[in-house]
């Protein structure tokens, strides 16, 4: 039969992991996210460290019904805006310089819009 192979990988695999602010986001307001991931390094294959610019590429993506602000899905803070109320799911994806990519994917309940109100001088 086939020989068994199997890789060996230089270091570990990225660890996504995000925020966002506010916690319980409504309908139509800006929700800014920021990323916490950690990469590994072929030097310190068992060292995490932070994730910059210069060593990881970040790529969002979410559902239908969202706006990235400026367009921006390649950022480590995007700032979305939903457009519905109800589940929406958020995905990060995180390339290190070195190629290795992994995504983790968060499904973030959307409350409907916050009523306007205006405040008006009593008679």
């Amino acid at each position: 039969g086939a020989a068994l192979t199997f890789t060996t990988y230089k270091h570990e695999m990225p660890e996504v992991d995000f925020s966002w602010f506010p916690l319980n986001p409504s309908r139509a307001e800006e929700v800014k996210f920021t990323d916490a991931s950690k990469i590994y390094l072929s030097s310190a294959p068992e060292t995490a460290i932070n994730c910059t610019s210069a060593t990881c590429v970040w790529l969002w993506s979410a559902t239908a019904g969202v706006n990235f602000k400026d367009n921006d899905t390649a950022t480590s803070t995007p700032t979305i805006i939903f457009n519905s109320a109800g589940n929406s799911t958020i995905t990060l994806m995180i390339t290190d310089n070195e190629g290795y990519s992994i995504s983790k994917a968060i499904q973030i309940d959307i409350n409907s819009k916050l009523p306007k109100w205006k405040e008006i001088k009593p008679e």
